[in-house]
């Protein structure tokens, strides 16, 4: 398992006629999980499973109370079998 934490940074500058300042990523937390079981001697299956919190990526302008933009992508697995020679 992990837990990835990616704090707030800036994504975007803005300087126009309409709006001074910066567009940031807001912080998030993402829970992570990875699993793998050996066969044989050559071959392990795996299983992942990642942003099990569905974690948004949310896009603010100047503060967190300015929310431009958010996305959810949900969460996504992958499983196959690794072969080793």
């Amino acid at each position: 398992m992990a837990l990835n934490y990616q704090s707030y940074c800036i994504a975007e500058l803005i300087n126009s006629a309409d709006h001074f300042g910066s567009v940031y990523v807001d912080d998030h937390l993402e829970l992570d999980c990875a699993a793998s079981q050996k066969i044989t001697k050559n071959l392990t299956t795996v299983v992942e499973f990642k942003n099990l919190t569905n974690a948004p990526k949310k896009l603010y302008l100047l503060d967190p109370s300015h929310t431009t933009q958010m996305e959810y992508y949900g969460w996504s697995m992958q499983a196959g079998v690794r072969l080793s020679f």
